[in-house]
């Protein structure tokens, strides 16, 4: 049985980590470079990470296209900031998706994020770990697409591919 001590300790902790992040997210965002090619990318991040989605949305091209999370799907993608922000930032401020980050790389022309989520699916409830990231692509300073790429070599993320497309392939029908 916890202690209020330990409850005590452990919000407290909670708290530290939840400020350091901030933290850490504003040092970042004051120092990014504004002629970065990807400046954009790093608003997005800070944006979103303290809670602003029309700051986050802002970093979209108007025309921009987001295939990422549920509710912006290859059948049915998110197109303009509107749909962004009704598609892809509901499902983050209610944690339906995740920002998973462990390394990015930008060659030029997009930059890709990798790193791990955890999806719970609504058919079973069944807590599926995925492997994966997102792609930015980038026009006149902002967003113009992003879209979630898998890792179809991850045994556990290829099963989930594979479910999905046979789902997928069952309601088109």
């Amino acid at each position: 049985m916890e202690t209020p001590h330990a409850q005590l300790r452990w919000t407290a902790q909670t708290a530290a980590a939840l400020t350091l992040c901030a933290l850490q997210a504003a040092a970042f965002h004051a120092a990014a470079d504004p002629a970065s090619p990807v400046q954009a990318y790093y608003d997005f991040v800070y944006w979103a990470s303290v809670n602003r989605p029309d700051q986050a949305v802002a970093q979209f091209a108007l025309d921009a296209v987001v295939v990422a999370g549920p509710g912006c799907t290859q059948a049915a993608p998110c197109i303009g900031r509107a749909a962004i922000r009704a598609g892809y930032f509901s499902a983050l401020a209610t944690r339906v998706v995740t920002l998973p980050l462990s390394d990015q790389r930008f060659d030029g022309r997009r930059l890709r994020t990798r790193g791990e989520s955890i999806l719970v699916t609504s058919a079973h409830g069944a807590i599926v770990r995925l492997r994966g990231g997102h792609v930015f692509e980038f026009h006149d300073g902002h967003i113009a697409s992003l879209r979630v790429e898998l890792d179809a070599s991850d045994p556990q993320t290829a099963e989930y591919i594979a479910q999905q497309t046979v789902v997928e392939a069952a309601a088109e029908r």
